[in-house]
């Protein structure tokens, strides 16, 4: 999958580990006009780690 928002774009691969679980890769790409911005990339990958752990807690699929 493919995701572009504002200055960031990822890409998400799904890959089968059995018949109920998979690992997700994540790479990240960002816009060359921020790559300076240390804090602004700090914060970005923090939040997007939250969204990512909260859907996994979530979502019935997950183990638990």
């Amino acid at each position: 999958m493919i995701n572009r928002y504002g200055p960031w774009m990822d890409t998400n691969l799904a890959v089968p580990l059995d018949a109920t679980r998979c690992k997700v890769v994540f790479d990240y790409f960002l816009n060359e006009s921020l790559l300076d911005d240390q804090d602004f990339i700090d914060r970005s990958l923090k939040d997007s780690e939250q969204v990512q752990v909260y859907y996994h807690k979530t979502d019935r699929r997950s183990p638990r």
